[in-house]
């Protein structure tokens, strides 16, 4: 059931031409997020993909942020912005110190993020937020 929506692929293309760097911090299995980046060609476009792993060493969204915040060392958190759709992200952003845009195309509602820095109702609306 997994798929990418309408507008992600060329948004990737054009943010990785722009210079942004980008990272998947997802709650999935590290080793599940690999395989379905790689099944669906988005590999290239990230610098880090950061999952859970079977070791439980990373069982909340806060911890596999702040794993995925660390493999890009780099960075000031001014500079970082979570983008995801559930209110585990929004509280995961919000403990690493990060501001999260909550997009609303996603799984989760307006309520359920309502504490994101920003929302986003479309791939559009995160495309011209973005570029």
């Amino acid at each position: 059931g997994t798929h990418i929506f309408p507008g992600m692929r060329e948004l990737l293309t054009d943010l990785q031409a722009a210079g942004y760097r980008m990272a998947i911090a997802t709650s999935k299995l590290e080793e599940f997020a690999l395989e379905i980046a790689a099944h669906f060609g988005l590999t290239a476009y990230f610098e880090h993909i950061c999952g859970s792993d079977r070791a439980g060493l990373r069982p909340e969204k806060s911890e596999v942020i702040a794993w995925t915040l660390k493999q890009l060392q780099d960075y000031a958190p001014a500079e970082v912005l979570m983008i995801g759709d559930r209110d585990m992200d929004v509280l995961g952003a919000r403990e690493n110190g990060i501001d999260v845009a909550a997009v609303l195309y996603g799984y989760g509602s307006r309520e359920e993020t309502a504490g994101a820095t920003y929302q986003l109702a479309t791939v559009d609306e995160l495309r011209a937020f973005l570029l």
